[in-house]
């Protein structure tokens, strides 16, 4: 308790002329605690500072990235930040959480419109290229977060029960694969493989560049669609052909008697790729008598 006075009327003696002051005691002020903001700003704010921790973790990485840093870029003190925030791996976390979500909320909308492994992983293709020029921030957070996860530990833990969406996401796309006949049972790890070493070479080798970026896509593309490789062709010695000189693709398919294949799905691309996803089989269905 600490003392305060007021003066009232029946303090004042007009005999004496004087002015007795009478203390009273009252209660303490207690001091004013910072509340939450109203909910209309509070959701624009939390969001205000999952865009700034993006870019800035993307750019500095984890480890130099600050809640000052953070509270600043987004026009808050540094106490208010620990209204939304209990810590800088609090806020790391739901910048992951919420680049994975946008992501993959977007892959499964891309991947209704195809039957096919290959349509719905060239859907895929296409929709991270679309990401990438709406906001190469994602592609740069995530690729960052591979790095900031080998040089911090508390990192890990922090994202495990947020990471499984991405790898079920993919799962379920080769599993389609397999039910498809594109891809053998017994490749179905070797598919997944290729599948995560595509994605993270696109996240991390040809992200925030477009046209790079489009190139990428596209030569991707084209080695699922057996456009890009062809067979080597063997070198003979040919009646009449000038010293040195190599047959090219259609006079070495001539002179064997067919058709060139070249630029052909599957059955021309001898890489253990096109020989794990093959054109999807006609699925027969047998009624028994």
């Amino acid at each position: 308790m600490v003392a305060d006075f007021a003066i009232t009327d029946n303090q004042v003696d007009n005999v004496s002329g004087l002015v007795h002051v009478r203390w009273r005691s009252m209660p303490a002020k207690k001091p004013a605690r910072l509340g939450r903001p109203p909910a209309s700003s509070s959701a624009e704010t939390r969001t205000r500072i999952l865009d700034v921790a993006r870019q800035s973790f993307a750019e500095l990485g984890f480890g130099v990235t600050t809640n000052k840093y953070l509270a600043t870029k987004a026009g808050i003190t540094s106490g208010a930040l620990y209204h939304y925030f209990d810590s800088k791996i609090d806020i790391y976390a739901a910048v992951y959480g919420q680049v994975t979500e946008s992501v993959f909320d977007r892959f499964d909308v891309a991947v209704r419109g195809a039957d096919t492994f290959i349509g719905r992983f060239e859907a895929v293709l296409e929709e991270a290229h679309q990401l990438d020029v709406e906001d190469p921030s994602l592609a740069r957070f995530l690729g960052a977060v591979r790095i900031d996860a080998g040089r911090h530990d508390e990192i890990r833990p922090a994202l495990a029960a947020i990471a499984p969406r991405s790898r079920a996401f993919v799962q379920r796309l080769v599993d389609h694969g397999v039910t498809t006949g594109e891809i053998r049972p017994a490749d179905r790890d070797m598919v997944l493989a290729f599948i995560q070493t595509v994605l993270v070479g696109l996240t991390d080798g040809a992200s925030g560049d477009s046209r790079v970026h489009r190139i990428a896509v596209d030569s991707i593309r084209a080695v699922l669609e057996g456009r890009l490789l062809s067979a080597p062709v063997p070198v003979r010695s040919r009646a009449g052909a000038k010293p040195g000189s190599r047959p090219t693709a259609e006079s070495s398919a001539q002179g064997r008697g067919r058709r060139p294949t070249a630029g052909l799905p599957s059955d021309h691309i001898g890489t253990s790729t096109r020989r794990a996803m093959r054109q999807p089989s006609v699925v027969r269905t047998t009624s028994s008598s």
